[in-house]
């Protein structure tokens, strides 16, 4: 009966989130009761690129999303890791042609990719980032390219607009970009408002603590658990606003993959503090991938019991 439960702890294991923007490998171990990674990885195929007005993943998404797959199975197969578990978000949601993509995902990955909802995406999320910050009254914010979660006491909530989203319906008009933001989180009950610990993940938070500390690089141990505020957040709109394209790219600490949809993605976290009256909040580079492998952690242990 130990044995199944020794493999798990000590096994690399493996997990893929294909978003809307970007497409994440974790490699990782749990250790203590937290997983912590071995390797991570991403790509930026942008699947959901045009989506809103031709109801269709390209091909051109599709080939460099395949690709990055293939190199992802690989990574994973050379260092010896179990890949359990894959999802696909929003833009597969939206597709017309997400289920037949979805096909040729699995025949890349060898393993059955799932097309997750976004309450689940909200979970996946939570389930993540509070197997790492253990802090009462956890709030989980996930700015996606797609679509955007939140999630408190097991409660959460999808909203089908992410950065990648806002930047192709308002481009960088900057007043029209946080006015679709704000009406994003316009009906947010009461019980939202008043959090005291915020965890805000994905690629919007990390790109602005990227930002706030002129990394060269990303550097996940760098950016965890990092505390900003709303300040922080609206003065980076400010100041991105007034750069042209090349001049964003050439900011210190700009990840360049994700320099056209940082402002919206910006736009969106503004709001969301707006509407719950939240002042600070923490940055983590926890996000769905962790949760696909704690889930299957949880499980395995249980079927061993």
């Amino acid at each position: 009966m130990n044995q199944p439960q020794t493999q798990i702890l000590t096994q690399p294991l493996a997990s893929i989130d294909i978003g809307t923007n970007s497409v994440l490998l974790l490699i990782a171990q749990g250790r203590d009761g937290v997983l912590e990674p071995i390797l991570q990885k991403a790509a930026v195929p942008r699947v959901g690129r045009n989506l809103a007005k031709t109801g269709v993943i390209s091909e051109e998404s599709l080939s460099a999303l395949l690709d990055a797959l293939r190199e992802f199975r690989s990574i994973a197969d050379g260092v010896g890791a179990k890949l359990v578990g894959a999802v696909a978000t929003q833009a597969f949601r939206e597709a017309t042609n997400g289920p037949d993509v979805l096909l040729q995902v699995n025949s890349v990955l060898g393993i059955e990719a799932r097309m997750i909802a976004g309450p689940e995406e909200s979970r996946l999320s939570y389930v993540a980032v509070a197997n790492r910050h253990r802090l009462p009254d956890l709030a989980v914010l996930d700015i996606g390219g797609g679509s955007t979660e939140a999630t408190r006491k097991g409660n959460g909530t999808s909203r089908p607009m992410g950065a990648v989203r806002l930047l192709e319906t308002c481009g960088h008009d900057v007043a029209a970009c946080r006015a679709r933001a704000t009406e994003t989180f316009s009906d947010l009950i009461e019980d939202w408002k008043g959090m005291h610990n915020l965890v805000v993940v994905g690629g919007t938070a990390s790109a602005l603590a990227m930002l706030e500390l002129k990394l060269a690089a990303f550097d996940a141990a760098a950016i965890e658990g990092l505390r900003l505020s709303h300040t922080h957040v609206t003065l980076a709109i400010e100041r991105l606003s007034v750069l042209t394209p090349d001049q964003r790219r050439d900011e210190p600490g700009m990840d360049v993959q994700r320099s056209d949809i940082l402002m919206p993605g910006l736009c969106l976290l503004e709001a969301f503090l707006v509407a719950t009256q939240i002042r600070e909040f923490l940055v983590s580079d926890r996000g769905i991938r962790y949760g696909i492998i704690i889930d299957w952690i949880r499980q395995q242990k249980s079927a061993a019991k």
